[in-house]
């Protein structure tokens, strides 16, 4: 998240390029999906890609952490986390120039993993709430939304 932060500062007051006055780096990329390197001049793209980072972390600290007493909530919570960083860089990469996007940051790909983070946390709190002893009709509810969630993301692989 740093790394997002410094990028984002300091973007707006040094010129990014080829010219002479302007500072020539260039930025690497890697793939989540398809294992393509990616070279870009755009720091952008760096923030992007951190971001992007910090969305997969927390995703990652979710799948794997223990899942007894409040340990579930707070699963949940990085899943939902998760959703909303994938989702807000939908927005974020619509400043991307084509020749800069990477199969990452697509429509699809970026749509498919909110919507995998939104599945799984609406399948942790049914859980909680069958845990709970909850009504049937309530837990069928939570799996109709669970189900949309998962057929939304299936639908844009």
């Amino acid at each position: 998240m740093q790394n997002y932060r410094n990028f984002s500062s300091f973007h707006k007051y040094i010129a990014f390029g080829k010219q002479q006055d302007n500072l020539d780096v260039s930025f690497q990329w890697d793939s989540a999906f398809t294992k393509q390197r990616s070279v870009a001049s755009l720091p952008l793209v760096e923030m992007l890609s951190s971001l992007f980072n910090v969305g997969v972390a927390q995703m990652r600290l979710a799948c794997y952490m223990p899942l007894d007493g409040d340990q579930i909530k707070i699963a949940s919570k990085y899943f939902q986390q998760s959703a909303w960083i994938f989702n807000h860089l939908l927005t974020l990469t619509s400043r991307l120039p084509a020749s800069e996007q990477t199969p990452d940051f697509s429509r699809e790909a970026l749509t498919m993993c909110s919507n995998l983070c939104l599945a799984q946390a609406q399948y942790l709190f049914f859980s909680k709430a069958r845990d709970n002893k909850r009504k049937p009709e309530d837990l069928a509810r939570v799996c109709a939304q669970i189900s949309l969630y998962f057929q939304q993301a299936f639908e844009c692989n």
